[in-house]
């Protein structure tokens, strides 16, 4: 392509996550995550309804939603290519609070 920029790669993988229906969502630094000049991020939950990611600059934001389990893929793209890493999410509904049921 004669422009010397290279594809992204790569970097770090995320690990799985394991989260609480009503807590705060989880944000991942993706600049540590993939390598690559002039990149551009996308974000796929692969069940929006247990959690949903999206991503800002080079922030992905990952929100539980309701119990159960999904697959977040994330993309890195630029000109001379494209890469993508996924990783689990669990989302777990809060504990019931009050006397435990006989």
């Amino acid at each position: 392509n004669g422009s010397g920029m290279e594809g992204p790669s790569v970097n770090q993988s995320i690990d799985s996550q394991t989260l609480t229906a009503d807590q705060e969502p989880v944000e991942v630094n993706l600049g540590n995550v993939f390598s690559g000049e002039n990149l551009s991020y996308t974000a796929m939950s692969s069940n929006s309804d247990v959690a949903s990611a999206s991503v800002s600059g080079t922030t992905l934001t990952v929100t539980p939603q309701n119990g159960g389990s999904t697959t977040v893929t994330v993309g890195a793209q630029n000109d001379a290519g494209e890469t993508d890493t996924s990783f689990d999410v669990t989302v777990n509904l809060p504990e019931a609070h009050g006397p435990p049921s006989e």
